[in-house]
């Protein structure tokens, strides 16, 4: 429905005076609102590359690496955070655990239990049960 809607503001437009004339008038025939028509229309001129702007495809890729770069950072955060802890603590191998449990006891508020424990590869369960 919207490629047809869309078709006819392209082969209507010149009747009308200006291209939002034209898509109010297409868009009451279609049964919705001119600015979601408009919305298809620039996506229309967009993906092709007929208006300078970044396309659906790109628009979604960049979406994903911005999800991407958001939680490598968080870790990041929270591998250095830990780092600086564990530095500062002596740590010996009979109890580390109580180390780690410390730590996410003391970053559990700004990083959550679930990421730290992904982080560090450590069941959240097993922090949950020593508690």
């Amino acid at each position: 429905m919207c490629e047809r809607a869309v078709r006819l503001v392209a082969d209507q437009q010149p009747a009308y005076e200006t291209q939002w004339a034209a898509m109010g008038s297409i868009a009451e025939k279609f049964g919705c609102s001119p600015d979601t028509l408009r919305l298809w229309v620039r996506r229309a001129e967009r993906d092709p590359g007929q208006r300078p702007c970044v396309t659906t495809d790109d628009r979604a890729r960049l979406t994903v690496l911005e999800r991407e770069n958001r939680e490598l950072k968080r870790i990041n955060e929270i591998l250095r955070t830990a780092c600086a802890f564990f530095a500062a603590a002596e740590l010996d191998a009979s109890r580390s655990n109580s180390f780690l449990y410390a730590f996410i006891d003391a970053s559990r508020v700004d990083y959550g239990v679930e990421p730290i424990c992904r982080v560090l590869e450590i069941a959240p369960s097993a922090y949950y049960v020593s508690r």
